[in-house]
C-alpha cells in the first residue's frame, strides 16, 4: 500500500514516465478502458479486478456489521479509492474492527498485484514462439517494446 500511495509501484503512469512515454500511452494493459494505469485505477476502477474488489467490499461490509459508520458504508457503496489506499475512513471504527478491515484490504492489494503480474507475464512457450499469451514467467513485465524488471 505504501508503494501505491507514494508512486513507488511499477504502474504504467510511473514506469512510462521514466521512459518518457506520452501520458496517453501509459494505459492499463489489464482492462479495455484505455485509462492511465495509476494507483487509483489499479485499486478502484480497473474492470479486470472487479470480482476481487467486489468480494473485498462485501467482506468489509460484513466486518463493520453492527457498527454505526454511515461515511464508511457510503465509501463502500461508491467504491472509494480511500478505502484501499487511505486511513482516514478507518479512524472512526473501533480498533478491533479497524484491524479486520485493514487486513481485508491488504489481502486484496496483494491478490490484485499477484493476479496482475501473472496475467501480464508471458509464458515461456509464448516467449520462445514470440506470441502473446497469459501465464507466469520470471520477473519481466513486457509492455509495448519495454521490458520492466521488478526487484
Amino acid at each position: 500500500r505504501f508503494k501505491l500511495r507514494c508512486s513507488g509501484a511499477p504502474l504504467m503512469e510511473v514506469v512510462g514516465g521514466n521512459h518518457r512515454m506520452p501520458m496517453q500511452e501509459r494505459t492499463c494493459r489489464m482492462c479495455k478502458e484505455q485509462s492511465v494505469e495509476n494507483a487509483e485505477h489499479f485499486v478502484s476502477k480497473c474492470s479486470f479486478y472487479d470480482d476481487e474488489r467486489r468480494e473485498c467490499l462485501r467482506r468489509m461490509n460484513v466486518a463493520i456489521t453492527g457498527e454505526y459508520s454511515p461515511i464508511f458504508r457510503q465509501a463502500i457503496e461508491d467504491n472509494d479509492v480511500e478505502l484501499f489506499l487511505g486511513d482516514k475512513l478507518l479512524l472512526n471504527l473501533p480498533e478491533e474492527t479497524r484491524g479486520k478491515v485493514d487486513r481485508i484490504r491488504c489481502r486484496l492489494l496483494v491478490r490484485l498485484w499477484r493476479n496482475g503480474l501473472c496475467a501480464s507475464f508471458p509464458s515461456r512457450a509464448a516467449v520462445q514462439a514470440n506470441t502473446p499469451s497469459l501465464g507466469c514467467l520470471g520477473r519481466l513485465r513486457p509492455h509495448r517494446g519495454l521490458v520492466i524488471r521488478f526487484w
